[in-house]
C-alpha cells in the first residue's frame, strides 16, 4: 500500500526515529505531513532530511509521549477516498483519553452497517497517533483489533492517554 500512496514525481522528506512504542517513520512534503507510521519504511524518491514539518511533528510527538500534549496542530495531507476522509474526520474528533466504537463512528457517518468500512479505514490510516485510530475500539472495548501499528501498541497508547487524561 505504501508504494501506491506516494507520487513518484515528488520528493519527500523522511525521518526514522525511536518512540517509547517502537520505531516510526515520518514523511512530509514542503507543506504537510503525509505519512506517520510504526516501523521502518523506505519511500521512493525521499530525502533523509528533517524539514520544518517533520521537526514540528517530532516535537509534538515527544510532548504527547510525555503526557504534555493532547492535540496536534500539524498540517496533514491524507490520500483517501470520500468515505475514508469522512471517517477520518470523525476519528479526529475523538478526544484524548476517550474511545469510540467502530459502530459509533459508523452511526455518525449515517449507518451502523458502515462499521467494517470504518475498520478498514483505520487499518489503512497513514498518519498514526495524530489521526487517532487507536481510540477506535470494538464494542466490548477489550478488543484492540485492526490497529495497523499492532494491537500491543494500540493498547499501550490507550493506557498512556488514560494515565494523562486528567492532567
Amino acid at each position: 500500500m505504501i508504494s501506491n500512496y506516494f507520487d513518484k514525481n515528488k520528493t519527500y522528506y523522511i525521518h526514522h526515529f525511536e518512540t517509547p512504542f517502537g520505531e516510526m517513520t515520518a514523511a512530509a512534503d514542503d507543506d504537510a505531513l503525509v505519512y506517520l507510521h510504526f516501523g521502518h519504511q523506505n519511500i521512493f524518491g525521499s530525502r533523509k532530511e528533517i524539514n520544518h514539518i517533520i521537526d514540528k511533528t517530532l516535537r509534538q510527538l515527544n510532548e504527547y509521549f510525555n503526557g504534555e500534549r493532547k492535540e496536534f496542530d500539524i498540517p496533514l495531507k491524507v490520500k483517501a477516498k470520500e468515505f475514508q476522509n469522512m471517517a477520518l474526520e470523525e476519528i479526529k474528533n475523538i478526544k484524548y483519553g476517550e474511545t469510540c466504537t467502530y459502530g459509533e463512528i459508523a452511526e455518525k457517518l449515517g449507518n451502523k452497517t458502515y462499521s467494517r468500512g470504518v475498520g478498514a479505514t483505520c487499518r489503512g490510516n497513514t498518519i498514526a497517533i495524530i489521526i487517532p485510530c487507536h481510540r477506535v475500539v470494538m464494542l466490548n472495548e477489550k478488543g484492540y483489533y485492526n490497529y495497523s501499528g499492532g494491537n500491543e501498541v494500540k493498547k499501550s497508547l490507550l493506557e498512556l492517554e488514560e494515565k494523562y487524561a486528567n492532567n
